[in-house]
């Protein structure tokens, strides 16, 4: 039941968070009704596809951070809340070790990622 009151929530923000955006972006109906021709712009203000994959990149990583950062909270809280129960310290204990783990992965990632398109840009010019 908790799993799916999680998963529920997490959708209902994952649905804001690209919807609310456009909505606020979008071009008001009486300005649109008004002029005569579309333009379409470029929402990306990058031609280099290498900057393009390493802005992608780093976007990623900063989401997986996010979510390293959730699972500190999450297994922090497990351990507070696990009154004595070692099942529940145990648990939450593990949870704190994976997210070491998974944050010591993303950041060795982005450094070597950081590195490797230093390398790229150095070589193409850009």
């Amino acid at each position: 039941m908790k799993i799916k009151i999680l998963i529920n929530t997490l959708m209902v923000c994952l649905c804001f968070s690209i919807l609310v955006p456009n909505m606020i972006l979008s071009e008001d109906a009486s300005t649109a009704a008004s002029s005569s021709s579309t333009e379409l712009t470029n929402p990306i203000s990058e031609s280099n596809p290498t900057i393009i994959i390493a802005n992608v990149i780093r976007a990623m990583l900063g989401v997986l951070g996010a979510v390293t950062l959730l699972m500190f909270i999450y297994g922090g809280f497990m351990l507070v809340f696990s009154q004595g129960n070692e099942e529940k310290l145990k648990k939450g204990r593990g949870t704190l070790i994976w997210a070491i783990i998974g944050m010591a992965i993303v950041l060795t990632s982005y450094s070597i990622l950081s590195y490797v398109f230093k390398i790229i840009a150095g070589s193409t010019g850009a």
